[in-house]
């Protein structure tokens, strides 16, 4: 009997495999199409323990077992152990826009695109480190305010899966949330009092147009026009 399946890190080396409850001489096979086809003798690997060395980094799916011949009796074969490779957790970042300050608040997301669960750390303009999880073949949310002014940019830093091995990795892209400021005006100065069929200039005092336009206008046209320049 071979001890039990594994999962590693793609890249990394898997643990020892032990051969135990035989009787006779012993030759490991590998195979990287099934767990019942495509094996072959890995030359030199004749021994109880098969070594993590000897089966070296694996990137794909591999499985292993053992063939015990014991003088002319009928060779015999072990369970054959798979060992999966994951490959490093990773995330994308989307969401970019540009809204109005105290607008509806707006999200980035995040998208995970493996088999399993992970966790997602971020920053924001290269601040603290913050923290998302997000679901296996799945994309999480976060909600971004949209009382500060101002250009936010979130930035992803690492990813790590939630289930052993983590195979946690660095990883890049950001996405930008710009906030345009509120639009708004002090005060309006102007002459006082007002005289008919004088023109009177008045004056936009503290204007922030927040990123758009803005226009005099008259309430009543037929009784006041407006020149804007």
């Amino acid at each position: 009997v071979a001890t039990s399946n594994q999962t590693i890190c793609s890249g990394d080396l898997p643990s020892n495999v032990i051969l135990s409850g035989f009787v006779g001489s012993i030759q490991w096979q590998v195979s990287t199409t099934s767990a019942v086809a495509g094996f072959s003798n890995i030359s030199g690997a004749t021994s109880p323990t098969l070594t993590g060395a000897v089966m070296g980094a694996l990137t794909a799916e591999t499985y292993y077992r053992a063939v015990v011949t014991n003088g002319t009796c009928s060779s015999v074969t072990s369970n054959a152990i798979t060992i999966s490779a994951r490959d490093a957790a990773t995330a994308t970042i989307s969401g970019a826009t540009t809204v109005c300050q105290f607008a509806a608040s707006t999200s980035v997301t995040f998208t995970n695109p493996r088999d399993n669960a992970i966790v997602v750390t971020f920053n924001i303009d290269g601040g603290g480190s913050q923290f998302v999880s997000v679901g296996a073949n799945s994309t999480a949310t976060v909600s971004v305010s949209t009382s500060l002014a101002g250009a936010f940019q979130y930035n992803l830093v690492s990813a790590v899966y939630q289930t052993s091995p983590s195979c946690s990795a660095a990883i890049s892209g950001s996405t930008t949330v710009t906030i345009n400021p509120a639009a708004a005006i002090t005060s309006v100065t102007s002459t006082s009092p007002v005289c008919i069929g004088v023109n009177h200039t008045y004056t936009a005092n503290g204007l922030d147009l927040g990123g758009g336009t803005g226009a005099w206008s008259s309430l009543n046209a037929s009784v006041a026009s407006v020149n804007s320049s």
